[in-house]
């Protein structure tokens, strides 16, 4: 997260974050202000270089016909996908990771 989405998420959550994960794909070194932001709120940065795109169209239509009716996964669209890790607080060590995804079908409500 850039230094506002870290700020709007620290401001509105109950429990604070203590890492935040910030892509370097494009660049090669951290903003100032988030890392001046990050030391007054005590969160750790971390790195990663995972692309922008985590599901594609075509890749989620094509898992939800392999699992569905092929005429049921068709017109699928991810809304939205993120990437966890929980990880063991002071250790460095990934207790859990996964993904969760929004997706609507075309010409439909969305559906989760």
């Amino acid at each position: 997260m850039d230094v506002h989405m870290l700020q709007e998420l620290h401001e509105w959550a109950k429990i604070k974050p203590s890492i935040n994960q910030v892509n370097l794909q494009g660049c090669c070194r951290m903003p100032p202000e988030l890392i001046e932001y990050a030391k007054e709120h005590e969160i750790q940065l971390l790195t990663h270089s995972d692309p922008k795109e985590i599901l594609s169209p075509k890749v989620f239509r094509d898992v939800m016909t392999d699992t569905c009716h092929p005429e049921d996964g068709m017109n699928w669209y991810p809304s939205w996908t993120v990437r966890y890790s929980a990880l063991v607080k002071c250790r460095g060590i990934i207790k859990l990771k996964g993904y969760i995804a929004r997706a609507q079908r075309l010409g439909q409500q969305e559906m989760f």
